[in-house]
Formats: structure tokens, C-alpha cells, sequence
């Protein structure tokens, strides 16, 4: 971690904080979700709702941010100057009112949001996610996505949680993560007022790293062996767990997302003459090429660069078509 990235995270809070942006007007939003271990959840957030939009960008903030962080404060202003409704989503606890805490891989906040009766009639669903939240994002689209979803945005996405925790463990990142285990520690005290929590306030607030947050606080509180079971199963799909038809059946819809048409698009089912194991890519119809999405494979390569494949049927929304050998 340089020293700019101190600039680039703490600058912005630090001008934001002495002229904050102006906001669309807005309302208190509220909606409530069962958990299997505290009960019932109240969430928050911040609705903002402009003349009959059909539209609506659901914000999520990162870690240790809240629905006032402004970055979703600015999400929220350019939402409503293209026309868009927005909905900043506290994820729990954030709102430090002491329900519970959140962690990268807890989806069901956004899922509540987005089916809350407050989002029930709007047409498409925009996802704009930050830091930790695009990756909740991610793992949400992962799963079984409200189909008024139409696109999603993570920015600056801790994907690999391992990585992301040790490097913000360094040395030169001491300034960023003093800033974001103090926010932590104030959702974490909050919480300890209301039910009992896995570690004494006393002790939680003498710890200095982001590891031994997640190992000490994360884990117990969410069924965690420790940090490296949380950060494994939190990347489990978006990483390297995911099975061929996972990863084919995602980017199609990414790309049907991105306006490429059913017709561009085949997930083709072969057979790995390699390996001798069933496969499964995504083909996308490029001029007079195409091209191969494989979770095999890191880049997009062309299908005449592939010679070990021997397709069986491939399918889109419209059509499925039967491969004979030659």
C-alpha cells in the first residue's frame, strides 16, 4: 500500500467533512428481515424520490461507512441529476443502532432492500456498490438476483479478503486502518448495549488490526472457524469455487446487462478432451470471430485457439442447437 492511498481515501473524507455535498431531498426508509440468530433486523437507510422515476440505484456503502458517507451522498446527488431515484442502504449496524454488524459476504441486507415494499414499484433495479459492499454486490448477482436488476457497478472491491486484510495490516496503511476499525468499534460498542457480543467492549477496542478484527469479532458472531474460514468462504464463488456452469451462466447475464443481444451469446456445453471431463464456456459472436469467456482460461481467446474442446450443445434465451462431429 503506497502513501497515495492515504491521499485518495483520507483526502476526500477530510474535504467532504468541512463542505459536505448538498443531497436530494430525502426520507427515512426502513424495512425488516429475519435473521436465524438475533431475530428480526431493522434496517435504514436514506430514500430519495424525484418525479415518477421508474428507475432506482440502490447505494451501498464500504466498510465502516454508513447511508451519510460521502461517497453515497455524491451517488445519490448524480442519481438524481440523471433522473434516478436512490436508495442509500445502511447494511446493519451501520446506522450505529445496534442491531447487528455485517461482513463482506452477507447478502441478505441487500436482498431485503431490494424487495422492500418502498422498491416494489419501480421497473429496473441500478446496484452501486463501494469497497467492501461490491463485494456483497458481487456475491449477491453471484446468486438469484431480483430480475429488475439491470446493471451493477463495485467499486474498488476487496475480491481477494485475505490479501485486501494483510495489506491494510501493513505498516503504511495505519492512518486507514485507524480510521476504519474506529467506525467498527463504534457499531460494535452500539451493538454490546442491546445483546451480548462474542468479545468484552473492553478488549475489542484495544484491537489494531484488521485480521484480528475479523478473527475475534467477525468469525465467532457469523458461524466462522476464524479470519481465514471467513475470508475463503467470502471469495468462495467470486474467486475459485465456482463450477463451469456458474461462471458461464453469470457472464452471459453480465453481457445481457451490457446490452449484447440473446443472439450474441451461446453458453456451449463440450467435452474437455484433455482432462476427459464435461465443460461448460460462454461464446460470444464477434464480426467474424468468436470469442470464449473460460473460468479455465484468464484471457478471451478465439475459439480457433482452442483445439482440446469438442462442443456437444450449446443454448441462449431463444434457442438451442445440437453439435454433431464432423
Amino acid at each position: 500500500m503506497s502513501w497515495k492511498g492515504h491521499f485518495w481515501t483520507l483526502g476526500p473524507f477530510l474535504r467532504h467533512s468541512l463542505l459536505p455535498p448538498r443531497v436530494p431531498d430525502w426520507r427515512h426508509w426502513e424495512t425488516s428481515l429475519d435473521d436465524g440468530v438475533v431475530g428480526t433486523l431493522q434496517l435504514s437507510g436514506r430514500l430519495s424520490r424525484g418525479a415518477a422515476s421508474d428507475t432506482i440505484v440502490v447505494i451501498v456503502h464500504g466498510l465502516g461507512g454508513s447511508a451519510t458517507s460521502y461517497y453515497a451522498r455524491q451517488a445519490a446527488v448524480a442519481a438524481a441529476e440523471a433522473g434516478i431515484d436512490s436508495l442509500r442502504l445502511n447494511l446493519r449496524g451501520a446506522d450505529r443502532g445496534g442491531a447487528d454488524y455485517y461482513h463482506a459476504g452477507l447478502t441478505e441486507d441487500l436482498a431485503a432492500a431490494i424487495r422492500s415494499e418502498a422498491l416494489e414499484g419501480y421497473e429496473s433495479i441500478l446496484l452501486l456498490a463501494y469497497s467492501l459492499g461490491g463485494n456483497m454486490v458481487l456475491r449477491y448477482l453471484a446468486g438469484e438476483p431480483d430480475p429488475r436488476v439491470r446493471a451493477a457497478a463495485a467499486l474498488c472491491s476487496p475480491i481477494d479478503l485475505k490479501r485486501s486484510a494483510r495489506a491494510i495490516d501493513q505498516p503504511r496503511g495505519v492512518f486507514y486502518r485507524r480510521h476504519v476499525l474506529s467506525a467498527l468499534k463504534e457499531i460494535y460498542r452500539n451493538v454490546a448495549e442491546h445483546r451480548q457480543v462474542p468479545l468484552p467492549v473492553e478488549e475489542a477496542a484495544r484491537i489494531d488490526t484488521i485480521e484480528l478484527w475479523d478473527e475475534r469479532i467477525i468469525a465467532p458472531r457469523h458461524g466462522f472457524a476464524g479470519a481465514e474460514d471467513y475470508w475463503a468462504v467470502a471469495r468462495e464463488f467470486l474467486y475459485n469455487d465456482g463450477d463451469c456452469e456458474d461462471y458461464a451462466i453469470t457472464k452471459l447475464f453480465s453481457l445481457r446487462w451490457l446490452d449484447f443481444s440473446p443472439a450474441e451469446l451461446r453458453i456451449v456445453v463440450l467435452q474437455d478432451t484433455n482432462l476427459r471431463v464435461p465443460h461448460a464456456v460462454l461464446a460470444v459472436a464477434d464480426q467474424n470471430d468468436i470469442l470464449i469467456l473460460d473460468n479455465q482460461i484468464q484471457e478471451v481467446v478465439s475459439h480457433q485457439a482452442i483445439v482440446h474442446y469438442l462442443p456437444v450443445y450449446s443454448i441462449n434465451e431463444q434457442h438451442w442447437w445440437m453439435h454433431l462431429p464432423d
